[in-house]
């Protein structure tokens, strides 16, 4: 089941916060990597939405993995 339409991450492009909301399950962590695979941060959660803080992300295109009831699915952004 590919779920990831259901991960809403917004507002995109951001230039400093964004929410990632799903309809179900819990979010446990969301990993931010450039677009070579290198992680720069990893944020963990407890609730079902989560706020991640980019402002201090340089402009340009990131990669989100997002863990959700122990799967994993990936959404682009854009750091403006």
């Amino acid at each position: 089941d590919d779920q990831t339409y259901f991960v809403k991450v917004y507002p995109n492009p951001t230039t400093g916060s964004l929410y990632i909301q799903l309809p179900s399950g819990d979010l446990q962590q969301v990993t931010v990597m450039d677009l070579n695979g290198r992680t720069i941060k990893t944020i963990y959660y407890p609730e079902k939405t989560g706020m991640l803080d980019v402002s201090e992300l340089s402009q340009g295109i990131y990669l989100l993995r997002i863990k959700i009831n122990d799967q994993y699915y990936t959404a682009k952004i854009s750091k403006i």
